[in-house]
């Protein structure tokens, strides 16, 4: 049995890492080309930057990808989720062409896109050029302490392009940083109050500030100094960040299992393993691998041990696993899981690395 869940582990993680390397997060779509036709099929979901930089296009009917450029498109959509447009930025390193987030079309537009230097939020209008509303903390000294400023030219900026709306005075001069919901907001209302004749467009979809999704999970263990196969149950918890990234996890929960975590003496003298009840609280990050279907993941981590004597301690760890697709946001879930001693804490005690347990962790995985 042993030898069977080894195999099992080893072959899910080799699966999940394949899998991974083939991977790419296509979804329903459009793109406008410079002569203004509109081409339907499959757009290339990526981050934040990499969707500024370029879009993946399948065709209809067409298995192959195209890569296109800014400049190279007018610009691209992602059905029911974000539309970005080609245009030229005038950035510190010089002007450059990027895909830039459409978030509101109206009498004032609302742009974004994200860089290594962080994030960026630009607006125009009707004779007036494209601007960026640039915001971040300075750091001053002020009677020998550091203290920290927030810039106030985007307010500037935003009263000068709504100076025929005066009435939103006030509410530009508290916008402390700007973000999505407030330009957005702000945008919708200008538009609102100085055109009467069509309403402004709202391209940005809101979404929650944190996701969940939960997974109450079986285990199956192998412990190093065990004799046999230990089974548990517990349910984990992921929680992320929609608005920034969908696909780096924060993993948590609770698990429970017997098993051995080391050796001792019976009462003839013989070193045996010792078996315990195990309580297990995760404490790791976790990559998700976009599919429409099955989506490989990998986490790496600790996991916080307790046993009912009261004795604490904590593993390092490592997993990956699959998740199945079987209906809207309900997955099957599968993952293989190492643990071992933390490395760091063994290299200051002079211990040796220890490989402690193997699990195969099976689920069902949801989220809300």
């Amino acid at each position: 049995m042993k030898n069977e869940l080894r195999f099992l582990v080893i072959s899910l993680m080799l699966s999940t890492s394949f899998l991974a390397e083939a991977q790419s997060d296509f979804r329903r779509g459009y793109i406008i080309t410079n002569d203004g036709d509109t081409l339907h099929g499959l757009i290339d979901f990526r981050s934040y930057t990499t969707n500024t930089q370029a879009c993946g296009f399948k065709p209809e009917g067409d298995a192959s990808p195209m890569v296109f450029k800014p400049g190279d498109i007018q610009a691209y959509r992602i059905m029911d989720d974000k539309y970005y447009v080609s245009r030229s930025v005038d950035t510190e390193e010089g002007p450059k062409e990027l895909f830039l987030e459409y978030l509101i079309k109206g009498e004032a537009n609302i742009y974004y896109y994200r860089d290594n230097k962080g994030e960026h939020y630009l607006i125009d209008k009707r004779g007036a050029p494209l601007s960026e509303l640039p915001y971040h903390k300075e750091e001053v000294v002020i009677e020998d302490v550091t203290r920290f400023k927030e810039t106030t030219k985007h307010i500037g900026l935003l009263k000068a392009y709504m100076s025929d709306c005066p009435a939103l005075y006030n509410r530009i001069e508290s916008l402390k940083k700007p973000d999505h919901d407030n330009l957005v907001a702000l945008a919708k209302d200008y538009h609102q109050l100085t055109c009467n004749d069509n309403s402004c467009i709202i391209y940005s979809k809101r979404k929650p500030a944190i996701g969940v999704a939960a997974e109450p999970t079986a285990s199956f263990s192998w412990f190093r100094h065990g004799t046999g196969i230990y089974t548990g149950t517990g349910l984990v918890l992921h929680l992320w960040s929609p608005r920034s990234n969908e696909r780096l996890y924060f993993k948590t929960g609770y698990m429970y299992t017997r098993g051995v975590l080391y050796e001792g003496y019976n009462d003839e003298h013989e070193r045996v393993g010792i078996e315990l009840p195990i309580h297990k609280i995760p404490v790791q990050l976790e990559y998700l691998v976009p599919g429409r279907v099955i989506q490989p993941r990998f986490n790496w981590g600790i996991n916080l041990i307790g046993t009912t004597n009261y004795e604490r301690a904590f593993l390092q760890t490592a997993g990956a696993g699959l998740l199945v697709k079987a209906y809207r946001g309900l997955y099957i879930s599968a993952e293989a899981q190492a643990e071992w001693t933390p490395i760091l804490v063994a290299l200051m005690m002079d211990m040796d690395i220890n490989f402690v347990s193997l699990s195969l962790n099976t689920g069902l995985y949801y989220r809300f």
